[in-house]
């Protein structure tokens, strides 16, 4: 079972902190800036909600081998979240329905990247250590049965778990949104 300390997210908001700061002394323009901060934190909020599912999904499985989903499911927030920003919301000139839409697609996609993550950790740690097997002690999948694995388990947890994911990402889509238009809108002193 993973076990995880309340500072295991240091490092990478420090990787953010550095990445953002480096950017910004490599002569990057404000709009670049701008459009990697506003992704970031749409990928941060939904990495927020990942972290809620993955804990009830940690608490509610019977089972062994859910504890990857403490890691898995905010990962895939993240990723799913500041993609979906990026290419929906971001080309739309952040208009609150491009955010909602980004935000619920970003709530939708994130259990099938959720599911392979869990996939693609267990067959890494079967191969470097033997230990990581399935319920039945088999090896774990291949990366490539993986693919189909996610996309069946990824239906059954949006059936499970979708009613939080999509609305709850919907509506951080369309809050970053309204909240950046605001931000952007009003004069300058």
């Amino acid at each position: 079972m993973l076990q995880f300390k309340k500072y295991d997210a240091l490092p990478f908001c420090c990787t953010a902190t550095i990445t953002v700061t480096a950017l910004r002394l490599s002569g990057w323009s404000d709009r670049m800036q701008s459009s990697l901060k506003s992704s970031l934190v749409m990928g941060v909020a939904c990495a927020g909600v990942g972290a809620i599912t993955g804990v009830l999904v940690v608490n509610v499985a019977s089972g062994k081998g859910y504890g990857w989903f403490l890691v898995a499911a905010p990962l895939a927030g993240f990723l799913a979240g500041g993609t979906f920003w990026r290419l929906v919301a971001q080309r739309n000139k952040r208009s609150v329905l491009a955010g909602a839409f980004a935000g619920a697609l970003a709530g939708t996609a994130s259990h099938f990247l959720c599911w392979y993550l869990v996939f693609a950790a267990t067959a890494v740690c079967y191969a470097l250590t033997s230990r990581c097997t399935d319920s039945l002690g088999d090896p774990p999948a291949n990366l490539l049965q993986a693919l189909v694995g996610a996309a069946v388990y990824s239906g059954v947890s949006l059936f499970f778990f979708g009613w939080l994911t999509i609305p709850a990402g919907g509506l951080l889509g369309a809050l970053l949104a309204w909240l950046q238009r605001r931000t952007h809108s009003s004069p300058s002193p």
